[in-house]
């Protein structure tokens, strides 16, 4: 990510045609990337804090729009709980604090989304609020091509054809919106093609963009693929899911329920089912695409949950049984990772077992004077909420860290990069996805050798050190007799980088 930044070195023209390893960028359209060289500008480059500073800023800015979004939809209570879920789920907690583009897209889908209700129910200007939906869709799609537009269009579709108001699409989406939500994106792609060298629209549109959901080219996963991945996407509240449905049969969709409430759970699956089948009629499928309909799986969790609560009068035992158990496993995990120091580092394995110890310890603390004092239910579910907030601390700032040797391909870099002179490269056997990360840490150019051939010129045009997997190994055998310089991370995801014997001694 922060390496395609440095494309900001070609100039106007890098704003416009990305490149990563010197080479014309065809994955994403630029918008992430702007702003991290914004976020980077005052110290001269990219750092690792501006690269991820755009997608942290839009995981804060997400929350506090659930709250506010939220409110208007559910009311306040359930549009703090809904925040306070989405903030503690770990898969968005898990981006949010990466480089990571599918937490800005996630916020501009929300923001659509968000306008077009006010549009829809008339809050406000509507055509500020068809201005705002249009802007908000122009920059997903900047964010990440098409998607950002098909996808929050889909979800306003599914609704208004659940409502029997699907003629009123054209007015939801007016025509005249569409140079603002199209325009943007129509214009990068046309500039960037007259920028690069030929293929280049077939490499970023047709194969990246029609490829990907058609055919499969990357991340291709079965049909069933989020049957099984969309509850882990939001964990830990996926328990939840039942209370969901039940809140879904008996408290809304029934005759006593009020048509707002009803049209307000509509929009949030249409929401969230729309999203899922998009996804799930794409070949390529992955976790964090689901990340922008996590704001609805919430939202539509924290009703349910407060709908539960207030039917039953007081916290169902079912509740401090599901509750209990996950307590008690999490206290059983935290004292096999002080005991048996999975992380690889004695220390981190300690506090990070004894953290989790105590947090349980004192989440059950809580619930019992809570309990003895009679304290409001509501209060009583913030214990969870907060034992899961304080479970992510722990995990960011002591799991990450301990585990970042094995996972940063910084040190790989850094030993490539020992053996390279400046002005040459550092040779890549496979792996395409770690050029960046090596080019940034090595400050190096990467070459990508395919096989045994173009590592035999690799190294008779004096290149000294190659990356590759060690499962791979076999091909830079095949070439020339090489020794093992340096080493990183065990088993399966090993890599090694490897020079040719003259070239270790001299």
């Amino acid at each position: 990510m922060a390496e395609t930044v440095r494309s900001m070195e070609f100039g106007a023209r890098g704003l416009v045609l990305l490149h990563l390893n010197g080479e014309p960028y065809t994955q994403k359209p630029p918008l992430y990337y702007w702003l991290a060289a914004a976020a980077g500008a005052p110290q001269g480059r990219v750092t690792e804090v501006a690269a991820r500073l755009p997608s942290a800023l839009a995981g804060l800015a997400l929350v506090a729009l659930v709250l506010r979004f939220g409110g208007r939809l559910l009311g306040g209570a359930t549009a703090t709980l809904g925040a306070a879920l989405l903030l503690t789920t770990f898969d968005f907690a898990h981006h949010a604090r990466r480089a990571q583009l599918d937490v800005v897209l996630a916020l501009f889908e929300t923001l659509a989304l968000a306008a077009f209700w006010r549009a829809d129910r008339g809050i406000g200007s509507r055509r500020a609020a068809q201005l705002g939906l249009h802007a908000s869709l122009g920059l997903a799609v900047l964010t990440k091509g098409p998607v950002g537009f098909l996808v929050p269009v889909l979800v306003i579709a599914s609704f208004l054809l659940w409502e029997r108001r699907l003629r009123d699409l054209p007015r939801a989406l007016p025509w005249w919106g569409l140079p603002l939500s199209l325009g943007p994106g129509l214009a990068w792609i046309a500039g960037a093609v007259a920028l690069a060298p030929p293929g280049f629209f077939g490499d970023a549109v047709l194969d990246n963009v029609f490829g990907r959901f058609f055919a499969g080219t990357s991340h291709a996963r079965p049909f069933y693929y989020y049957l099984y991945q969309f509850p882990l996407e939001t964990l830990p509240w996926c328990v939840l899911f039942p209370v969901a449905a039940w809140a879904a049969r008996r408290c809304i969709f029934v005759a006593e329920a009020s048509e707002e409430e009803r049209r307000a759970w509509r929009f949030l699956l249409a929401w969230v089912g729309a999203t899922l089948v998009f996804f799930t009629l794409s070949s390529g499928k992955r976790g964090l695409y689901l990340l922008p309909m996590l704001p609805a799986a919430n939202l539509l969790l924290a009703d349910a949950l407060g709908r539960w609560v207030q039917r039953a009068r007081a916290i169902p035992r079912s509740f401090h049984a599901t509750t209990g158990l996950l307590g008690a496993a999490l206290a059983g995990a935290g004292v096999w990772v002080a005991l048996r120091d999975p992380l690889g580092d004695p220390r981190a394995s300690l506090v990070t077992g004894a953290a989790v110890v105590v947090i349980v310890g004192a989440a059950l603390v809580a619930q019992l004077s809570l309990w003895r004092a009679r304290a409001r239910l509501r209060l009583r579910l913030a214990v969870p909420v907060a034992a899961v907030w304080a479970t992510l601390l722990v995990v960011f700032t002591v799991v990450y860290p301990a585990r970042d040797p094995d996972k940063s391909p910084r040190a790989i870099a850094e030993a490539a990069a020992q053996l390279t002179p400046p002005d040459r490269a550092i040779g890549l056997v496979g792996d395409a996805q770690m050029a960046g990360g090596l080019a940034y840490y090595g400050a190096r150019r990467i070459a990508l050798l395919r096989g045994a051939d173009d590592v035999s010129r690799f190294f008779a045009n004096g290149g000294r050190a190659v990356v590759v997997a060690e499962k791979k190994r076999e091909r830079v055998d095949a070439a020339a007799p090489v020794s093992v310089h340096f080493r990183a991370r065990e088993g399966r995801r090993a890599v090694l980088v490897l020079t040719p014997r003259r070239a270790e001694g001299g």
